[in-house]
């Protein structure tokens, strides 16, 4: 599970540059903006619902 977290916090990490690039590049309203954020908002919730059955495992 530990690896998958880790997986998970470079895939984060990408595509958060991704998004500040788009952002940058062509606006924060722009469609590959608004598309790369919720990409990130995907990835950000399963990275806490992975976590958080990490720590309830290890008690």
């Amino acid at each position: 599970m530990r690896n998958k977290l880790s997986q998970l916090e470079k895939e984060i990490e990408k595509l958060r540059e991704e998004m500040i690039e788009q952002a940058t590049e062509k606006g924060r309203l722009s469609d590959e903006s608004i598309q790369a954020s919720q990409e990130l908002d995907q990835l950000i919730n399963e990275y806490i619902e992975l976590q958080q059955k990490f720590k309830n495992n290890s008690y």
